[in-house]
């Protein structure tokens, strides 16, 4: 959903601004889903991590931990809420990421990419001992 996200971002762009977007009744409606799902999906995996992490089910990670800052987790997990349960696209918690755009996809995409980095390194499930890609459960 980042890499359509960031299509979009980057053909209103080249089309003059992110006004381009707004021209578009299904532009709109895709740029939003993008944007919903992404960090949707992200403050799921971030909320996980952190519950396996503080169980010592799966180690931690000083770089992963570094970016989740108490701020940026009650922007998210409110927005992920707010999208999860069907609330109104006008709702406070949904409006309140948005008004962040400059700083929240940059921020989405350093966790992203310190969770790829984690997964790479950490590719083995405690319970088997199996690599993912040997068709471990």
């Amino acid at each position: 959903m980042r890499g359509h996200h960031d299509a979009m971002v980057h053909e209103a762009l080249d089309q003059g601004g992110l006004a381009h977007v707004a021209e578009s009744e299904l532009r709109k409606a895709r740029f939003i889903t993008y944007v919903s799902y992404w960090f949707t999906a992200l403050a799921a995996v971030i909320e996980r991590y952190q519950e396996l992490s503080r169980k010592g089910t799966i180690p931690s990670n000083v770089d992963l931990d570094a970016l989740l800052t108490d701020d940026m987790i009650d922007l998210v997990k409110p927005f992920r809420n707010a999208i999860a349960h069907c609330s109104d696209h006008d709702d406070d918690r949904v409006l309140s990421l948005l008004e962040n755009a400059p700083t929240v996809p940059d921020w989405a995409e350093k966790v992203a990419t310190s969770f790829r980095t984690y997964f790479a390194l950490h590719d083995e499930p405690p319970e088997t001992g199996r690599s993912v890609g040997e068709g471990a459960a």
